[in-house]
């Protein structure tokens, strides 16, 4: 059975409105909306965001469902402002698979535990209702899990993102995952929380292979061997891997500069090719990059690194990221790469792009390479 990554919207999914539209990240920031007062509905660090839930999507079984109970119409419209932020910075938001509507006029007739179960044109399930109102969003649980087929027991493998604290605490009690959502004492961003939910599950993925494997588990070499750390890395390798990240975007932004030229790198180089690069990707993304690259601590090199990816490009023959992953391949030893990946093409970029992405974010300090 799947596992559901089960998010609200207000103060969720659809961040804050910010009165000073100046304070937006071009770079990292998701604007859902510009209001004509002149501020804007912005998910703070929303490209991190979607690039994790993806992940956690193609990678580690788990679906997106709305932990809302608005009408249908207020959830459709927020799933298209987020799917425009997204296309306009090169991402996809995730497909939803489910959604629970209260509507006391439409499904007046329906109780939460006995919903009307529809299908959507665009694919999407919801289940809609109108009787009852439970504290906590319960009746949104009860909807969905009639459903979705969750049964109690199956409950503690999802996980509720919301900004009420009933809305997390009666879930919780109810026996599943949850996280409140915020910037108080007590709370996470959802940047935060998705964060941690990834390592879990990349935790979870690291026991199942070494119990297959019959290795010790993670837990285990971390109680039997405190000193051997997959994450420690010396000053050393980062500052080289800075180097040759920084050299490849230098070796791009040349080329760009040089559009005439019939320097291919190796590839065939038509007209074509060189609209779509031009029209594709920017002179300032790779700027900007350079400078983060260049002032970035050594231990946030890779998260870095990682959240650029994430914007997933084409990776076509001369794009930004084609180079960066170029420079990557130099440093086989420290992304843990076991095998020849062929970068001449899509699927070896593909490929070694989800490997880093893959590779735990922030690394510490140690004066021993493992």
């Amino acid at each position: 059975m799947p596992k559901y990554l089960m998010l609200d919207h207000g103060g969720v999914l659809d961040g804050a409105v910010l009165d000073d539209i100046s304070t937006i990240n071009e770079n990292d920031d998701l604007v859902l909306e510009y209001f004509d007062w002149g501020g804007a509905q912005v998910l703070k660090n929303g490209v991190n965001i979607v690039g994790t839930i993806n992940r956690l999507v193609k990678h580690y079984g788990y679906e997106v469902v709305f932990h809302s109970k608005n009408i249908e119409d207020d959830q459709i419209k927020i799933l298209k402002q987020l799917q425009q932020a997204c296309i306009e910075k090169g991402l996809k938001f995730p497909e939803v698979h489910a959604m629970a509507v209260y509507d006391k006029k439409r499904y007046e007739n329906h109780s939460s535990d006995a919903p009307a179960k529809i299908l959507r044109q665009d694919g999407i399930l919801f289940a809609g209702w109108g009787k009852d109102d439970l504290n906590g969003k319960a009746s949104v649980r009860r909807a969905l899990e009639q459903l979705l087929g969750i049964r109690e027991e199956d409950r503690r493998n999802h996980i509720v993102f919301d900004d009420g604290k009933p809305n997390v605490d009666t879930p919780i009690e109810e026996g599943y995952q949850a996280y409140l959502i915020g910037k108080e004492q007590g709370q996470k961003t959802l940047d935060e929380a998705l964060e941690e939910v990834i390592l879990e599950a990349k935790f979870e993925a690291k026991q199942e292979v070494d119990e297959t494997v019959g290795k010790p588990s993670q837990h285990q070499v971390k109680e039997n061997s405190a000193s051997v750390k997959s994450s420690e890395i010396p000053a050393a390798p980062l500052e080289q891997l800075r180097k040759d990240l920084i050299k490849k975007i230098d070796d791009y932004l040349e080329w760009r500069e040089n559009k005439d030229s019939d320097d291919g790198r190796g590839y065939k180089l038509g007209l074509f090719t060189k609209l779509r690069h031009y029209t594709e990707f920017g002179k300032l993304r790779a700027e900007n990059l350079r400078t983060t690259l260049s002032t970035a601590n050594s231990e946030n090199l890779i998260a870095t690194l990682q959240q650029h990816l994430q914007m997933d490009s084409k990776l076509n023959n001369h794009s930004l990221d084609t180079y960066l992953l170029e420079a990557v391949a130099q440093h086989a030893t420290l992304f843990n790469i076991m095998k020849d990946i062929n970068l001449g093409g899509k699927k070896g970029r593909e490929e070694l792009r989800e490997l880093v992405q893959d590779y735990p974010a922030k690394v510490s300090m140690n004066s021993s390479f493992i």
